[in-house]
């Protein structure tokens, strides 16, 4: 499934605890050509939410709560397999690089 950006850009959700966080790394990815749109962790009906959404790439941010994590990675893998995931753990100097591979792989 494509996203539906009208530029035809991959267009990445973010996920993190804190809304300060999904703002930096969407931040970071537009600059590097992606479209993004952000969730907080305790938006509420996300599963619904995501499942109308058209995305390429699941970024799980830090500070996201494991069992919402696993929740989130079953729910996607069930509902939309052909979307690629990445669990981010570390600094912001690898995000690119990690959505980059992910879209490659």
């Amino acid at each position: 499934m494509k996203s539906e950006a009208i530029d035809n850009k991959k267009t990445v959700a973010v996920v993190a605890k804190h809304l300060y966080v999904v703002e930096n790394i969407e931040s970071m990815l537009q600059k590097n050509g992606y479209n993004t749109f952000g969730i907080t962790e305790d938006e509420e009906g996300l599963n619904k939410k995501l499942s109308k959404l058209n995305f390429d790439v699941l970024f799980i941010g830090g500070g996201v709560e494991p069992l919402f994590r696993n929740d989130l990675v079953d729910f996607v893998q069930e509902k939309k397999p052909e979307v690629k995931i990445v669990e981010h753990f570390g600094g912001p100097a690898t995000i690119r690089n990690e959505v980059a591979t992910a879209l490659a792989s």
